[in-house]
């Protein structure tokens, strides 16, 4: 081999290394920084309802504000996460119940007026989906019915004042909604 040959097989091979070093450093760094901004509810706190077979997450600044077997409420200033799981219901016998409950007055507050319903699919299962104004504790709600092999699971997203913050809610309840996972038990 002479040198000219020599020279420029060992070149060759030098930027075939800057290269492949180069391509690997990129893919590093590439999924690491696609794996960090994914989870953007790293920093989310997660409940777990091993009972009734689910789990959500919710933002950190979030406390709990009462537990009890089958439901668990979280509140950070006026906005409020609540999860009930409601165990051999049928999904329809459940809806009946909550649209007549919905229709009287509560606690001195006029009827809940229902601002939007429709039925949607949502982790493979049926759901009810609506935005209500009305309750004497939450002015604004928006909640998701989950038909589930086991009865039902109900999340509620509302803010308990008259002061907006509508469009905070539905991306409270889209993002808290989206946590839902059903686990075996």
């Amino acid at each position: 081999m002479t040198k000219d040959n020599f020279e420029r097989a060992s070149i060759k091979e030098i930027v075939l290394i800057v290269v492949a070093v180069v391509i690997v450093t990129l893919i590093a760094f590439g999924s690491f920084y696609y794996q960090k901004s994914t989870d953007q509810f790293v920093d989310w706190k997660t409940y777990t309802n091993e009972k009734y077979g689910f789990e959500i997450k919710y933002p950190a600044n979030f406390t709990e504000r009462f537990k009890r077997d089958n439901y668990i409420g979280f509140q950070s200033s006026n906005l409020q996460i609540n999860v009930y799981a409601i165990p051999n219901k049928s999904f329809q016998g459940y809806l009946e119940e909550v649209d007549k409950i919905r229709s009287v007055a509560y606690e001195g507050d006029p009827s809940v007026q229902v601002l939007k319903k429709s039925f949607i699919q949502t982790k493979g299962r049926s759901a009810r989906q609506q935005e209500t104004y009305g309750y004497a504790s939450m002015r604004y709600n928006i909640e998701t019915t989950i038909n589930t092999p086991s009865g039902i699971v109900d999340l509620s997203v509302g803010i308990d004042s008259n002061d907006g913050g509508i469009d905070d809610i539905r991306q409270l309840h889209s993002q808290v909604l989206s946590t839902l996972k059903f686990i075996e038990r």
